[in-house]
Parts: C-alpha cells; sequence; structure tokens
C-alpha cells in the first residue's frame, strides 16, 4: 500500500513539473472582423490607459490590403490585434506566463510609409509592480515582424508607443506559456515524508 502511494505521488508529481507547460499561440483568427477583442479572451485582460476612448480591436487581412495599399499579409490569416492608444496597452493574466514571442509591426500603408503608427514600442514586462523585463521595439513601416521577448513569470505585458506619426501599432501570433509553479511546502512534505517511511520499510530487519 505505501509503496502505491509513493509511486502515485510520483505520477502526480510529473502532472505537475514545469516540463509540463504547453506553450499556447493567440491567433486572433477564430474572432470577427471589426470588433474589439473579447473581454478575457484567451485567459487575458486587454485593456489600454485611457480604457473608456481606446480599446483592442480585430483588423481583418484584406482591409489591411486593399484600403491600407499593402501588399504583405498577416502572420495569421485572416485577423491581427491592433490598438490606438498614445500612452500604453496592456494585456494581463491572473496566473503568471512566460512572453516569449510575437509578431508586432507598426501602422503601415502602401507598404513603406507610416499609417498614424509609432517608430518606436517598448515593451515591459512585469510582475505586479515589478519590472520583470523591458525591450525596446524600433518599428519601420512594412510587414509584421517576429520579435523575441522570453520574460518568465509575468502577470502583464504593458506596450508604449512613441515618434512616427501615430500610436497605431499591431500585433499577432503571440507564444507565450504558463509560468512554471513552485510546489507548495505541503506536498514538499509530504513526499519528503512518503520517501522516509518508504525507506524504512525496505530497510532489512535485524535478526
Amino acid at each position: 500500500m505505501l509503496i502505491k502511494l509513493f509511486f502515485g505521488f510520483l505520477i502526480f508529481l510529473a502532472s505537475v513539473c514545469p516540463g509540463t507547460a504547453q506553450a499556447s499561440m493567440i491567433y486572433f483568427d477564430d474572432l470577427t472582423t471589426e470588433v474589439p477583442v473579447p473581454a478575457g479572451y484567451q485567459g487575458f485582460t486587454w485593456s489600454a490607459a485611457d480604457q473608456g476612448y481606446y480599446t483592442w480591436w480585430l483588423m481583418d487581412n484584406s482591409y489591411y490590403r486593399t484600403v491600407m495599399k499593402n501588399t504583405f499579409d498577416f502572420p495569421s490569416n485572416p485577423m491581427a490585434a491592433y490598438i490606438s492608444d498614445p500612452s500604453s496597452a496592456t494585456i494581463s493574466r491572473a496566473a503568471p506566463f512566460d512572453f516569449i514571442s510575437a509578431y508586432i509591426g507598426t501602422g503601415t500603408k502602401n507598404d513603406n510609409e507610416y499609417y498614424s503608427g509609432p517608430a518606436t514600442l517598448i515593451v515591459t514586462g512585469k510582475l505586479g509592480d515589478q519590472v520583470v523585463g523591458s525591450r525596446v521595439l524600433s518599428l519601420t513601416p512594412g510587414a509584421l515582424t517576429l520579435w523575441t521577448f522570453n520574460f518568465s513569470g509575468v502577470d502583464q505585458i504593458v506596450f508604449q508607443p512613441s515618434g512616427g506619426t501615430g500610436p497605431t501599432w499591431l500585433i499577432d501570433n503571440i507564444d507565450y506559456f504558463p509560468s512554471n509553479v513552485p510546489l507548495s511546502p505541503s506536498l514538499v512534505l509530504l513526499g519528503s515524508g512518503l520517501l522516509w517511511l518508504w525507506g524504512r520499510k525496505r530497510r532489512p530487519r535485524r535478526i
């Protein structure tokens, strides 16, 4: 019975160990064009500094090509998200996550002209009020570019645009996965106790 408990505990640990976290990708392609990103979409809160006036919206690839006269496509068709808050925009999640990478681009028309888009975007990963990592992106007109961040254990990503001809920028294919959650002291104590008892049972008795 004790051996079964011990190996059952090992199986439980394997199910919650850091190596089992599965990467996730946010494509936006399951959403309808020209609507705000829904509250709680993919488990995240999508917010802006001036939430009463600005919000995260969706843009269709065909609109970006026909109206803005671009010849390139979004990384995943047909949708990408965009926002135009001149101060900052945030995506956040109750449980910590690792922010790996995303395709990001400035507002563009005619393939190589700014369309109310920023020249710089500061991307900051935070856990509460603590800054975990930050990167300054230099954005030039054109197709969305893959940027790598590798911010580990954050609960919010803050985006701050500046320069260029305006604050509108786009994002697609957000790559993230849940952060490693350390085992609670009670689980560690339980595992240690089971290991000790198992060791005592295997110890040969003295004659």
